[in-house]
């Protein structure tokens, strides 16, 4: 059920067809770069981070601008050319639902756990449409 409510909710948000999103191209820029973080603003021991690779299901290889979302907080970032992404977030600890999708590949989900330490990796292996 929990799946099925996340693929709703990025239903809404246009996942995929709108890498963007809901917002404007600054608060794109702001997030796909981590301009949002502003060290004077936040204790940096209570960021958050969630690291993870986009790769193909198939071959292994990075899938490059692979949209990764954490359905709950609407944050958005994408993979770069080594298929890795990365969040840095003023959150609290706890589980997260976390979707991958990328234009012709089966969009993925996955629920993650940030411990105590602030620290979590999680990877997706996305399959090929028809395959």
């Amino acid at each position: 059920m929990k799946f099925l409510m996340c693929l709703f909710l990025l239903s809404l948000s246009g996942c995929c067809c709108n890498p963007v999103g809901p917002g404007n191209w600054e608060d794109f820029d702001a997030i796909f770069y981590g301009s949002d973080i502003d060290d004077t603003q936040y204790d940096p021991s209570q960021m958050v981070r969630l690291l993870g690779k986009v790769t193909d299901a198939h071959t292994g290889t990075p899938i490059v601008a692979a949209q990764l979302t954490i359905v709950s907080l609407n944050r958005i970032s994408h993979s770069d050319s080594e298929g890795s992404y990365r969040f840095f977030l003023n959150i609290e600890a706890g589980k997260y639902w976390v979707v991958a999708c990328k234009d012709g590949f089966v969009t993925d989900s996955a629920e993650v756990n940030i411990p105590a330490d602030n620290y979590a990796t999680l990877d997706f292996r996305l399959r090929k449409v028809g395959n």
